[in-house]
């Protein structure tokens, strides 16, 4: 075997911790929130490569996109010149490269692939021996979910490492690790990595970098509001003025619903209150594959008094199959006052929600999921251009939005009539 030293280059104190404990101690599980440029993947990189080298397998390493493992891993180069692979895997090392897969393969016949996490279906076969996920919280869980009884199965390790995006699945990741012996966690501030000054911090302040954005990318915090989300700001503002609570509902007061109906994704349900000026969202249910029969038997078991059920507006639409409308079904199972919502662009919706935050109180408990759901969701990212898009991303977060976009636009509609 070629002699080379690893890591290649020299790491920083608090970087060097994190590798003593995976290449050296064993540890299999590793989260770490750390600020901007405090050197993530190089670490990563260094620590893959130590492990690549030491133990014959398949390695795998993450970021959110293809085109984002190819820019800042596959094709980056540092300040000083060299390129990032360099920087952990010296040519010695290496038998070959391949471009059209951005795959290593190790003298040892170990091999380490550089891969997107939306592509994560395709390779969940592999038997891996340690996984990186780089920039972990801009992923959504279901590489993580896919790939971990993988890892179970052969004993396999995995690191995650991010700066945050809110109090997504990346942020109760974190939160469980902390408590568990078998992780290995850190938080690191730009203070704390000494790559910003107290004046760094007031120069891209005063050029005009929004105080959220500050506090997520430099110190590491959590409740700041998701870069590019819709509503991060203002259900924080909520927190603040304590209007996300288990207050006491009122059973005397009637329950109006609206819908989000998914056909082969998932459908929410809204449920709320209407009180004076004020709008309380007392609960909120979602789930995936039901028949329609099984939502009317979750409004009935409920045991709310309704008043409204508000639905999409292709509810109308008659089902090729039966002939009946899915607002029918609904009637014929006994859930009476339903109605349809007009078709409104998305961009009026979305005002709309600004519109009713202001005035409107979540219930915490019961709509733990919604409001996870209403702070992650965002606009798309155009990566050719680096600009947000006025236009939602389409996940597992939009359902929940969507229903409460509907709420918005029911409102809207009561207030002007």
């Amino acid at each position: 075997m070629t002699n080379v030293t690893l890591p290649v280059i020299k790491l920083r104190p608090y970087q060097q911790e994190i590798y003593q404990k995976v290449v050296n101690e064993g540890c299999k599980r590793v989260i770490c929130v750390w600020s901007r440029r405090a050197g993530k993947d190089i670490l990563l990189l260094n620590i893959i490569a130590a492990l690549a080298i030491k133990e014959k397998g398949t390695y795998a390493y993450f970021l959110p996109t293809y085109t984002q493992a190819k820019k800042v891993i596959w094709k980056s180069i540092s300040n000083d010149g060299r390129s990032m692979l360099d920087m952990a895997l010296p040519k010695e090392l290496i038998l070959k490269k391949n471009d059209s897969d951005m795959s290593v393969t190790l003298i040892n016949g170990s091999i380490i692939q550089f891969l997107g996490a939306e592509s994560v279906d395709r390779i969940v076969g592999t038997n891996y021996k340690f996984v990186v996920f780089s920039e972990a919280a801009l992923m959504d869980e279901r590489p993580w979910s896919l790939i971990r009884p993988i890892l179970m199965a052969n004993k396999g390790g995995a690191a995650f490492i991010s700066t945050p995006r809110s109090r997504n699945w990346f942020y109760d990741m974190w939160i469980r690790a902390r408590e568990d012996a078998n992780w290995v966690t850190s938080l690191k501030t730009c203070y704390d990595t000494g790559v910003a000054t107290e004046e760094d911090i007031e120069k891209e302040r005063k050029e005009g970098m929004p105080e959220s954005l500050i506090k997520q990318e430099y110190f590491c915090d959590f409740s700041a509001a998701n870069e590019g989300s819709y509503y991060g700001q203002e259900i924080q503002k909520m927190r603040e003025d304590g209007r996300i609570s288990d207050f006491p509902i009122d059973d005397a007061i009637p329950v109006s619903t609206t819908f989000d109906l998914g056909i082969s994704d998932a459908t929410a349900i809204v449920f709320y209150q209407k009180i004076g000026d004020w709008v309380y969202v007392i609960d909120y249910y979602e789930s995936n594959g039901q028949s329609l029969k099984d939502y009317a038997r979750v409004l009935k078991e409920k045991g709310y008094m309704y008043d409204k059920h508000h639905l999409p507006h292709d509810a109308k639409q008659r089902d090729l199959s039966t002939g009946i409308s899915r607002l029918e079904f609904f009637r014929e199972m006994g859930i009476t006052n339903v109605e349809t919502i007009p078709v409104k662009p998305i961009t009026y919706g979305i005002e709309c929600v600004h519109r009713l935050f202001p005035k409107c109180k979540i219930h915490s408990t019961n709509c733990q999921k919604l409001i996870k759901w209403l702070e992650m969701y965002r606009k798309e990212y155009d990566e050719k251009n680096n600009v947000f898009k006025d236009k939602p991303v389409h996940n597992e977060f939009s359902h929940g939005a969507d229903g409460f976009r509907y709420l918005g636009e029911v409102i809207r509609e009561e207030i002007n009539s």
